[in-house]
This record gives structure tokens, sequence and C-alpha cells, in this order.
């Protein structure tokens, strides 16, 4: 039933552009030249827990590797890290229905517990192979919403091939879900030192992606 909210109406658009706006703020870019940090996408994903929270009606935890350190000093972070592990779980980011203390019985709460993966993200900034494999692996994830993250290449053939390879890796996976509940980000510098954002989502059948925004 969370799926089925999650990726029905405008909730994708809605998280994408809370996405997009975190990752203008916090990733500002002093040259074209400097990656970007891998951390503020981390914590820029985290920051939008409240809108999962105010679109279920639950509370919502999120994990990545230092998320409890980064957690210190953000207050946008506090409150839902989750408490016993600053370790990433299967993917770079997660949101999850209650926690993994809570799944696994580390940590007794006084209701039934629903255990779900709300979103998993994967992070590759690097080549064409290292972006399909992060892409593959979150093929094998079960979550209700999935997000590729990239550097978008500025080379429009090169952006051609990526497109290419990501489209062929979804063909070759026996289950790769519904389109509709996958989000594909390219990031870039942009012209204002900041970072540029390129939201793509997947026609049916996987023919195609297709712009959200422009």
């Amino acid at each position: 039933m969370r799926a089925e909210h999650i990726v029905q109406g405008a909730f994708v658009q809605i998280f994408a552009k809370k996405l997009e706006d975190q990752l203008r703020e916090r990733c500002g870019l002093a040259s074209k030249d400097i990656r970007i940090d891998k951390r503020e996408i981390f914590k820029s994903l985290a920051a939008t827990r409240e809108l999962f929270e105010e679109y279920l009606h639950e509370e919502v935890y999120f994990r990545f590797s230092g998320a409890k350190e980064a957690a210190i000093n953000d207050p946008d972070l506090q409150g839902r890290c989750e408490e016993h592990t600053a370790l990433e779980y299967l993917v770079d980011f997660s949101f999850s229905a209650f926690s993994i203390p809570e799944a696994i019985g580390q940590k007794i709460i006084d209701q039934p517990v629903n255990y779900e993966m709300l979103l998993a993200v994967e992070s590759e900034l690097g080549t064409l192979n290292e972006v399909c494999r992060d892409l593959l692996k979150l093929l094998d994830v079960k979550a209700a919403l999935k997000c590729l993250i990239y550097s978008e290449p500025r080379r429009k053939s090169t952006r051609e091939r990526l497109y290419q390879r990501i489209l062929r890796v979804f063909a070759s996976h026996s289950h790769p879900g519904e389109p509709d509940s996958w989000i594909l980000l390219g990031l870039a510098p942009g012209e204002d030192s900041k970072v540029k954002c390129e939201f793509r989502g997947l026609s049916e059948g996987f023919q195609d992606l297709v712009s959200f925004f422009h």
C-alpha cells in the first residue's frame, strides 16, 4: 500500500523538486572541475524525510554511511537517523518505514512492526560501467521508489551512450519493476556555481528516458 501511495499522483515530482532545492542549496561548486561531495548528496536526500512522513502519516528512518556524525551538526538530519548504526544497508542511501533494529527485534516497540524500504538510492559519479553496476544493484533491491544518481555527461554523444546503456540494463533484467517507481538524476555544474539537476523517468516498457520538468 505504501508503494502505491508513493508512486501515484504528484508525489514523485514533489519529492524530485524538494531534492533539487536541497542539492542546489548544499552542493555549491567553486568551479566546473570540482566533483560533488557525495556526503552532501546523502544529506540532501535525508532532508526530504519530512515529505515522506507527511505523505504517509508515519515515522520514516534514513541511513547512509556516516549518517550519525552528519546529523550532529545538521538540524535537518536529526530525529530519524538510525540510532544503532551509521552504516549503509544494501544501498548507498535508504528511507524505511520502521527502523532496522525494530524490524529484527533488537528494539521492541509497543506496536506491530511493518517494515518496508521506501526509497533506495545509489549514487555513482564515476564511469559508465560503474553507473550501470549500481543500477543493476538497485534492480536487485526491493523498494517502493528507486533513484539512480550519476554525473551528467557534458557531451551529447556521451550522454546518449549512457542513456542507451541504462536502457540496456533495464532490458537485461528479468524483473525491472514498474517504470513509475524509478527516478534517474544526472548532476552537473550549473552556470550559477550551483549543481544542475537533470531528472528523468522511464517510459512504458522501459523504452526511453523522459524528462521530469523540462
